[in-house]
């Protein structure tokens, strides 16, 4: 806990000290303030701390940003194999191409036109041409099925506050882990076997933040998953050191003696 003196003992030591007693309008004084609400701010309240998710079910898919509660977040389609910082994408538990974590993706899947097009992919796309699969390549196996469809997991280098995702095709169950603790089957959560099975949106709170979502299924389930959304964590302990320096340069500026005139 941070305790700050009253105005009325810094007065009084001020006094003691020879110093002259500090105006209630003191610009130093009012910087300390501010400065310590913004490490307050910057300290995690994990008392409150946890992770919920609400989900949309297939009738809004396409809803917009505003209705999922993503307005203003990072918004990835998809459309290039490159990914915003802090996003980190991998595809693990396959028999060959596992890949990531890695912020370059080694392919991006369209359902039409790609190698054995999986067409029953197509109604996954959010927008644009392009999903992202659970598959360790590009080239689907005819009629869907094979070894190669794995565990599906972001990672964020930096933490983020909220993850959002549409899924399409998932058949079976598949286990949804974030931070490394399994909060729901978000097959079951999201309804559906088959099609579109909807959009959902993962969120901390009181202190707490997110910094992997895994999707772990147990039968090589495909899916195509489009329109992920992320909110990083605001950094007000970037603006705490800023107001440190700030308040480093004038108590060095009080410290220098003053030099009179003609001496």
């Amino acid at each position: 806990n941070l305790t700050l003196a009253s105005g009325r003992n810094s007065d009084s030591l001020a006094t003691r000290t020879g110093g002259r007693p500090r105006r209630s309008g003191d610009p130093f004084r009012h910087l300390l303030h501010g400065m310590a609400a913004v490490v307050l701010l910057a300290t995690p309240q994990i008392a409150g701390a946890s992770i919920t998710y609400a989900t949309f079910n297939a009738s809004q898919w396409g809803a917009p940003e505003a209705t999922l509660g993503i307005a203003g977040f990072t918004i990835v389609d998809f459309e290039s194999t490159s990914l915003p910082l802090p996003l980190q994408i991998s595809v693990s538990n396959v028999t060959s191409g596992a890949y990531g974590p890695t912020s370059t993706l080694p392919f991006i899947y369209d359902p039409q036109t790609d190698p054995n097009p999986e067409k029953v992919l197509v109604p996954g796309i959010w927008d644009g041409a392009n999903v992202l699969i659970n598959h360790s390549t590009s080239s689907v196996p005819v009629g869907y099925v094979g070894p190669n469809w794995g565990y599906l997991t972001f990672s964020f280098t930096a933490p983020v506050l909220s993850v959002g995702f549409s899924v399409q095709q998932m058949d079976v169950s598949n286990a949804l882990w974030v931070n490394g603790t399994q909060i729901a089957d978000i097959t079951s959560a999201l309804g559906g076997a088959g099609g579109r099975n909807g959009y959902i949106r993962i969120d901390a709170s009181g202190g707490d933040v997110i910094n992997t979502v895994e999707i772990r299924n147990a039968s090589g389930d495909g899916y195509a998953i489009d329109r992920l959304a992320f909110n990083p964590v605001p950094e007000p302990a970037s603006l705490a050191l800023f107001q440190l320096g700030l308040c480093g340069l004038l108590l060095r500026r009080r410290r220098q003696p003053k030099t009179v005139p003609g001496s």
